[in-house]
């Protein structure tokens, strides 16, 4: 995945097995203010991370404050009668929002997309 552009004192990488707890941690953060009933711990982010279907290095990004997590990004890619579909999902830290984080994890999905020629999907919650 490409590096997003991020504010001076964050930094990304590709998301790894280890990465279980952080990502739990940041879920569990963007919960608690965006309420859309969705509580997974970090076995159930540990199973994400070991999808198969999933090519972390290409296809995921984590964004670190030092080691705090403060957002994420996963694209999916699925082929389908209507061709090639990328589905990117997300979320930044609530205390890290209106920084221009999500527009930057954005900008590489749609990149990655156009490399792949597929037609980007996001999903957004309605909070």
């Amino acid at each position: 995945m490409h590096a997003p552009v991020l504010p001076s004192q964050l930094h990304s990488r590709p998301m790894r097995a280890d990465d279980a707890a952080r990502w739990a941690e940041l879920l569990a953060a963007a919960e608690e203010v965006d309420r859309r009933g969705e509580n997974y711990d970090a076995q159930d982010c540990a199973d994400e991370l070991a999808d198969p279907e999933v090519d972390l290095e290409r296809n995921s990004c984590i964004v670190l404050d030092g080691e705090r997590p403060v957002a994420y990004q996963v694209l999916h890619l699925r082929e389908g009668v209507e061709g090639r579909r990328l589905f990117a999902e997300g979320t930044v830290h609530p205390a890290h929002r209106r920084r221009g984080i999500g527009s930057a994890l954005l900008a590489v999905a749609r990149r990655r997309a156009e490399e792949l020629s597929a037609t980007l999907t996001v999903r957004v919650a309605e909070s």
